[in-house]
């Protein structure tokens, strides 16, 4: 597993998570046991998904003028 160095490593991993099972955007809603901060957050509540990498949208081939 690779160290969680920047925002977009955390946000891929939790939804990797997601996606498999083992959590949910509830479960990520709850702080962890032992949570004593005030500014507790679900960072995928914040953050809208990425976008489908390749995903270009229709082309046309008139022109727009």
């Amino acid at each position: 597993m690779q160290p969680l160095n920047d925002l977009q490593s955390v946000l891929r991993t939790l939804r990797d998570g997601i996606g498999k099972g083992y959590w949910t955007m509830q479960d990520l809603d709850v702080p962890p046991p032992g949570y004593v901060g005030k500014n507790f957050r679900n960072l995928l509540r914040d953050q809208p998904a990425d976008p489908p990498v390749g995903d270009v949208g229709k082309v046309s081939e008139e022109p727009d003028w």
